[in-house]
């Protein structure tokens, strides 16, 4: 989505917490050994007390307030898991909360023009400064696929059905949005569209789609269903075809109406990036050819300079490095071991973020797959 580096920088909160990323079961992968746990745990609890204290429902954000609790709720969940054994009180307190912020989540699916499932923004938008405002309550492919993703985190923690129940049917709701006519050479490829709104179709946005089909892959890892794995597969066919035949790491997909090959790539790259390989490994797609790929995209984001590095969070004096510094350091750890010395270096060094909301769901990220209900 274009709002990565947008005033509240929600979406740099989450590559602040994802640099944490040392280790992953990537499709079943050994784990990669990173530095001594402690430091990390602490700031896991310290985080998850964060959003604890915030009190998230009676302090939404203004700007994108399903998407925050989206990545609260996230966080939440799967810190619940890593305390479980060790501090059973305080693993319940964050499943409590991220309990009461998923019912939240499912209670506003259906606000967008038609009661169409789904989830979006509380204010008209023009997306594309194009002259064509979206209404409020607009259902997004971004915020559908970070709070799909929520759901289905809090769903493997708390089995409730009806988080899975809820992202099954928002995912049938928005697969009419989107094209499987992508281009010669694009063999069983899918890209979906960027909202719901007859203002955006055709409207190919790479981050966007490969979050979707995040979610579908999840899906598929959580059912067993074959369709979603099939359509995930096409997500991850399209992404990988982007990359490899058309060099294109921008913002754009190739089809779109404002995709041009002069256009490099900006910080969006960032979530494209963890997106693409967390839904490769959940589809056991660890690969020479997605390893490929995903070592093409970490070159494009370091060669890409200030377009790429803008919009750190700030967490008082001593400001830590960029965001997109430490996740492009310490993300392909979980698909590379080569990465890991890199990563241990970036996360002693000092003043590293202990006091943002996110800064757990990095580490979690390097643990093994939740277990399929």
């Amino acid at each position: 989505m274009r709002r990565l580096v947008r005033g509240g920088a929600l979406l740099v909160v989450l590559v602040a917490l994802l640099a944490l990323a040392l280790t992953a079961a990537v499709d079943g992968a050994a784990p990669v050994v990173g530095p001594p746990a402690t430091p990390a745990l602490a700031a896991v609890e310290a985080g998850a007390d964060v959003i604890v204290a915030g009190d998230p429902l009676h302090h939404l954000d203004p700007g994108d307030p399903l998407g925050t609790l989206a990545y609260q709720v996230d966080a939440l969940a799967r810190a619940s898991r890593l305390f479980a054994t060790s501090d059973p009180a305080r693993s319940q307190r964050y499943i409590s909360l991220a309990l009461n912020l998923a019912d939240y989540l499912v209670a506003h699916d259906a606000r967008a023009p038609g009661h169409q499932l789904g989830w979006g923004l509380p204010r008209a938008w023009d997306a594309f400064d194009d002259g064509t405002v979206n209404p409020r309550n607009q259902v997004y492919a971004f915020q559908t696929a970070l709070v799909s993703w929520a759901l289905l985190d809090a769903y493997t923690v708390a089995d409730r059905p009806v988080y899975l129940a809820t992202v099954e049917r928002a995912m049938a709701a928005y697969l009419p949005y989107g094209s499987s006519h992508l281009g010669l050479g694009c063999s069983n490829c899918f890209m979906f569209w960027y909202s719901t709104s007859p203002n955006d179709a055709g409207r190919y946005v790479k981050n966007t789609n490969v979050l979707i089909g995040l979610a579908l892959a999840t899906l598929y890892h959580l059912t067993g269903k074959a369709r979603y794995q099939a359509l995930a597969r096409a997500v991850y066919n399209e992404e990988t075809y982007e990359i490899v035949r058309h060099a294109n790491y921008s913002y754009f997909g190739i089809r779109d109406p404002q995709y041009s090959p002069l256009n490099g790539p900006d910080a969006h790259i960032v979530l494209e990036t963890f997106a693409y390989s967390q839904l490769a490994g959940l589809l056991g797609l660890s690969s020479g050819k997605t390893r490929a790929t995903l070592d093409r995209m970490d070159a494009a984001f370091w060669n890409c300079g200030s377009a790429c590095f803008a919009g750190s969070i700030k967490t008082g004096p001593g400001a830590p490095p960029d965001e997109y510094i430490q996740f492009m350091t310490c993300y392909p750890a979980t698909f590379d071991p080569l990465y890991a010395p890199h990563c241990a270096k970036t996360l002693a060094a000092p003043n590293q973020p202990t006091r943002s909301p996110f800064p757990l769901a990095g580490l979690l990220y390097a643990l093994p797959d939740l277990p399929a209900k």
